[in-house]
């Protein structure tokens, strides 16, 4: 087994602090609008986080499996959800390249 092999199956751990008032560090119900230690975000912990994308409002994240989920303010749908969520959320698409670039404005 090479090192790849083993990287790969490492589950992967996402911490997170900052400003939660629109939900954008996805820890769910939380009352606290200013985390200022690092929190693990337990949502993810069965998933293989490859890629995280952190606006002031939402969070993205990038999954081994090409899933992408996203959490924050969901005003206008810009999380690809119906409605704005606390805790990360899948949403689907479909990706006609090979590579995904997400931007901020």
């Amino acid at each position: 087994m090479d090192v790849d092999e083993i990287w790969n199956d490492l589950p992967s751990l996402v911490y997170c602090w900052g400003n939660m008032t629109h939900g954008q560090l996805g820890l769910g119900g939380i009352e606290e609008e200013q985390i200022c230690e690092a929190r693990e975000l337990t949502a993810l912990t069965d998933k293989h986080v490859t890629h995280v994308a952190c606006g002031v409002y939402h969070t993205m994240f990038l999954l081994k499996s090409g899933v992408v989920y996203s959490c924050g303010n969901n005003d206008r749908g810009q999380l690809g959800h119906d409605r704005a969520h606390r805790r990360p959320g899948a949403f689907h698409f479909v990706i006609t390249h090979k590579e995904l670039t997400l931007s901020l404005p």
